[in-house]
């Protein structure tokens, strides 16, 4: 299984690259790979800075610009050695292990295994298999680019993460989109 990174975003809310920027010390970025990478064989990150390369890990621009993160997904699919594939969006700074390992072990054959948390799916936060590449490239052309919507033309598996497992806490989904969310602490 490998894991693929999605940090090509334009991060326009934010005014700046949101993968790079610092929180307590250390790129978002950083966070993410570092919970992800002992549970992959490799990491690959998609994104179209060649900045990220400093992490030490493959870095692949988008193969088809301005698809936001379905095409990220896209490009990840394509490069990647595996059938399974950990993705996960680069500014998820509360994820940990034990969601990624439950994620893991619920994945069985589904196409897409995604979390659902209370009404709320989460495709950036899934695990996709390689043979959804063609499917997935035919609904980029087809300039459907909502995830929630993508999934729903694969076998998807929304796995509910509720607040009695262990690995759960209330930031635990969390992302970072814009100035005003660095202020919420959501990190502490």
């Amino acid at each position: 299984m490998n894991g693929i990174i999605l940090a090509g975003g334009k991060s326009s809310r934010m005014g700046q690259d949101k993968g790079l920027m610092e929180v307590d010390g250390q790129p978002m970025v950083r966070r993410v790979i570092d919970v992800l990478s002992p549970l992959v064989n490799k990491v690959l990150i998609i994104a179209n800075d060649p900045a990220y390369s400093r992490f030490g890990y493959p870095v692949y621009p988008d193969l088809i610009p301005g698809k936001g993160p379905a095409g990220g997904i896209y490009t990840g699919l394509t490069h990647t050695g595996t059938e399974k594939n950990i993705c996960l969006s680069c500014d998820l700074i509360r994820i940990n292990e034990g969601l990624l390992r439950f994620l893991i072990r619920e994945s069985k054959d589904s196409e897409i295994t995604v979390a659902k948390h209370g009404q709320k799916t989460e495709p950036l936060i899934g695990i996709y298999r390689k043979k959804c590449l063609s499917g997935w490239k035919k609904l980029l052309e087809q300039d459907l680019l909502k995830l929630q919507d993508m999934i729903e033309h694969f076998e998807v598996n929304k796995v509910a993460i509720t607040p009695d497992m262990d690995f759960y806490h209330d930031h635990l989904f969390d992302n970072i989109n814009a100035p005003e969310d660095l202020n919420k602490h959501l990190w502490k």
